[in-house]
């Protein structure tokens, strides 16, 4: 069900750059569901010895855009999905000029507003605060608006909360 919902926004993403005369690989190798926690997507490639042409273009996509427990939006997905086959495009493996001006394409024409990072608001996923507190090693808080920040290392903000502050302006103390 997965590799199908996959294939079917990978399907109207293409249409779009189509449309937008963007030139993306029409020959992507694999598309796959990630099971990487810190990341939304990621496009892979090989580098052929005899030209230095990229070729072979892998995408996978994190399983919290496709599963329903983490009530994903389709506008995270197919954000997601556009913001990978970006960087299949010639001059585009990193989010430099020429993948910054494909992205704003996208936006002026879709509305679909392509980032170089994203966030769970952004993708639409809402995880539960329990999840966050289970899930991390390390969580601190925020007095004022009571965001939970979480890091899976320890950190100059785990080990002195005191010293930061919230994006809301409140301070911040470590509960896990």
């Amino acid at each position: 069900m997965a590799q199908r919902k996959l294939k079917d926004y990978m399907e109207k993403c293409t249409r779009m750059l189509n449309e937008l005369n963007i030139p993306y690989c029409k020959d992507i190798k694999e598309l796959s569901v990630s099971h990487a926690e810190r990341r939304w997507g990621q496009t892979s490639w090989r580098t052929s010895v005899n030209t230095g042409e990229r070729t072979d273009f892998k995408i996978s996509i994190s399983y919290k855009l496709i599963n329903e427990k983490y009530t994903p939006t389709d506008e995270g997905l197919m954000n997601t999905m556009i913001h990978e086959l970006l960087h299949t495009c010639p001059n585009c493996h990193g989010h430099g000029t020429q993948w910054k001006a494909y992205a704003k394409m996208v936006y002026d024409r879709y509305g679909i507003d392509i980032k170089r990072c994203g966030n769970d608001n952004d993708k639409g996923v809402d995880e539960k605060e329990q999840d966050v507190i289970k899930k991390f090693t390390y969580v601190v808080q925020c007095e004022k608006c009571g965001a939970k920040i979480g890091r899976y290392r320890m950190s100059k903000v785990i080990e002195h909360p005191q010293n930061f502050r919230c994006k809301c302006g409140g301070e911040l103390n470590r509960i896990k």
